[in-house]
């Protein structure tokens, strides 16, 4: 096949042949996995009117078809075209492979090359999942009403992320600074302007090489309690009260640099921290059905995030060696504003 000479494949420069045809890949990957589940239920008085469950299971994650790496990833160039009669019509002329590019014609100067990285695919890395676990109780109250109560855990396990092969060497790679925050106003000088500590490159260029790996330091944990009232449907009406208050942590978002592993990185990691819906249904004479719904949420967390400056010649103070963007503030601290909604239905 066509070589390629001299081209940089993963950061190493290299000759690259392209194939005319690939071995088959099976089994790749191939895992056996148990997702083990198990509940139970008991009657805590003996009257069958208060139940306290359990429940403890093992969830996988679904794995798409892209994790082996792509063997027929494409190949291309992009050259400088040079139209040299100016009709706007590109003439290729009688184009000649010189062992790094394409030469003749209208073809100028060679822009870029892109290649696959003819990375192989990890067999050691094992499959995420997931475990919940729940605890509640049930009481009835009075007969067609239910009062419920139930704790929710979930964590995840074998997360596969990307990090830098380099974390080892993150003391002698980068260095603390402080630098000036200027604040939610984004202006420099002003009253919330602050101190923020963040993280130098010591040498220039790109010092992240990246691999995946299984690491359980990204995984978000979810510990929430649900209480909820039910009155069943009788005598021509319903209700259904429910409340929510959950919290979902990550302590590392990332760790393929230390701006983006140590810096407000731990904190929330979504979800809405207060959740409660009212609906029912009511029968009035010849059939006629009202119903009505009404849904409070807390707002989004959310995180601001600085996007600091390169030094330059122009640029000489509260800048970085590198362009880089980093949580300004913990994550979560600031929440968008309250949801509601409320619906109203006859028929």
């Amino acid at each position: 096949g066509l070589v390629f000479k001299n081209v940089n494949i993963g950061g190493v420069v290299q000759d690259y042949t392209v194939k005319k045809d690939f071995a088959a890949v099976k089994h790749n990957p191939l895992w056996y996995n148990w997702a083990p589940r198990v509940s139970a239920t008991y009657d805590l008085f003996g009257d069958h009117k208060t139940v306290v469950k359990a429940s403890w299971g093992r969830y996988l994650d679904q794995i798409n078809t892209g994790t082996p790496p792509n063997a027929n990833g494409n190949i291309s160039q992009t050259y400088v075209w040079n139209d040299t009669n100016n009709d706007l019509i590109f003439q290729p002329g009688t184009l000649t492979w010189d062992g790094t590019k394409y030469v003749g014609g209208e073809l100028g100067t060679l822009s870029t090359t892109s290649i696959p990285n003819p990375a192989a695919f990890d067999t050691s890395l094992k499959r995420p999942k997931r475990y919940e676990l729940t605890a509640g109780i049930d009481r009835e109250i009075i007969p067609t009403v239910l009062a419920s109560a139930t704790f929710i855990y979930r964590t995840e396990k074998d997360l596969q992320t990307s990090i830098d092969q380099n974390l080892d060497l993150w003391d002698s790679l980068y260095t603390k600074v402080t630098l000036t925050d200027p604040g939610r106003d984004g202006v420099a000088g002003t009253s919330d302007d602050a101190s923020i500590q963040v993280y130098n490159q010591n040498t220039t260029g790109t010092v992240n090489v990246n691999k995946t790996v299984n690491d359980d330091r990204l995984a978000t944990k979810y510990k929430g309690l649900e209480l909820t009232v039910t009155r069943r449907f009788k005598d021509g009406w319903t209700v259904l009260a429910g409340y929510t208050y959950s919290r979902t942590t990550q302590d590392f978002v990332s760790l393929q640099n230390p701006n983006a592993a140590y810096v407000n990185s731990k904190g929330e990691s979504g979800g809405r921290r207060h959740n409660l819906k009212l609906s029912g249904t009511y029968t009035l004479p010849w059939q006629v059905v009202l119903g009505a719904n009404v849904t409070m949420q807390s707002g989004l967390p959310i995180t601001r995030t600085w996007a600091i400056n390169a030094c330059s010649t122009s640029i000489t103070t509260n800048c970085l060696r590198q362009a880089t963007t980093v949580n300004a503030e913990t994550r979560g601290s600031v929440e968008l504003p309250r949801l509601t909604i409320a619906d109203a239905r006859i028929g």
